[in-house]
């Protein structure tokens, strides 16, 4: 077999948590399954309460190679052994076994259910991505809830998380807040995701465009990229930061992370939301109001889907959603 990701590595972002088991154990099967899904694999294994590990080929060539342990080397939700637990619960093979799972018909259909809802482009691959919202004074919290309904919409585009995409959630002012990290939120469901997402909170403030970057670089996508999975950064701003963005912006693309920015009223600075950008003024979308943004949000997030899933073109235009 081969090992697809350790939670018992000691470098690894997340931890066997012990004191969370049931929720623990949930997430690793999500993500396994997950990564397994990603490389196209019909099956995987959870092995020493932190290991994914799975193999192409059909289980069956396998098995037979193989013997069978008892069920008491495997634990649950309430870690018992699984013969002891709840037939639905998650199970885990102990030290040095595995217990396996095969993605069949019946999973298959039960993921058609969360596809994304559709639209003229929709992102079924993985891809990381952060969501970064301006909550400062001049936003207003009535305009923040536009911006909720709006980020609601945008993750309603995404095969999460059975596509193995991840979401980072932060909001700015002069502070930077991290309300959900791109580990983290393997753990929850698409419902899940959304929840999380109406409970952010507005604060009013400053604008420091330039921290909230320094977060995503420093605190976001700071750990070892995931192989031929796009890193994308989307900022929402309705004014300009009172420091300069150049010197984090280039860090940034340094990092091959595209930033895609989105300015709303007529206090942003068309310019700083190039840098911001990258240079790319293709990822410079432009929109008059934060009622332009939910009036036009199907359109906003097509235009959003093509640029979060594929790569760009420095040429283009900066463009104005019509």
């Amino acid at each position: 077999m081969i090992l697809l990701f350790s939670d018992r590595n000691p470098g690894s972002d997340i931890r066997v948590d012990w004191n969370n088991w049931k929720d623990y154990i949930d997430s690793l099967a999500c993500r396994c399954a997950a990564e397994a899904r990603r490389q196209n694999l019909q099956w995987f294994a959870l092995q020493y309460y932190g290991e994914c590990w799975a193999r192409s080929g059909s289980l069956n060539l396998l098995l037979p190679r193989y013997p069978i342990d008892n069920k008491c080397d495997c634990v649950g939700e309430t870690f018992k052994s699984c013969h002891l637990e709840d037939p639905e619960s998650v199970c885990v093979g102990r030290a040095f076994r595995a217990y396996f799972y095969e993605f069949s018909d019946r999973l298959e259909n039960k993921s058609q259910n969360h596809k994304p809802i559709p639209g003229e482009y929709d992102c079924q691959k993985a891809v990381d991505v952060a969501l970064v919202v301006d909550v400062s004074g001049s936003v207003t919290k009535t305009n923040f809830n536009k911006v909720i309904q709006f980020l609601k919409l945008f993750v309603d585009r995404f095969d999460f998380p059975d596509s193995a995409t991840r979401f980072a959630l932060i909001r700015y002012d002069h502070r930077v807040f991290i309300d959900l990290t791109l580990e983290d939120s393997l753990r929850y469901s698409l419902p899940g995701l959304k929840n999380k997402i109406d409970k952010l909170k507005y604060t009013g403030g400053s604008t420091l465009t330039n921290r909230a970057l320094k977060a995503v670089k420093e605190k976001i996508f700071n750990g070892i990229p995931r192989r031929d999975v796009p890193r994308r950064c989307i900022v929402i701003t309705d004014g300009k930061s009172y420091e300069g963005v150049a010197k984090v912006s280039n860090d940034l693309k340094l990092l091959d992370i595209h930033v895609i920015a989105i300015g709303v009223g007529g206090h942003v600075d068309t310019e700083e939301l190039r840098v911001i950008a990258l240079g790319q003024r293709q990822n410079v979308l432009l929109m008059t109001s934060f009622d332009e943004v939910l009036a036009k949000a199907k359109n906003i997030i097509d235009q959003l889907a093509r640029r979060v899933c594929r790569k760009t073109n420095n040429n283009a235009r900066v463009l104005k959603i019509r």
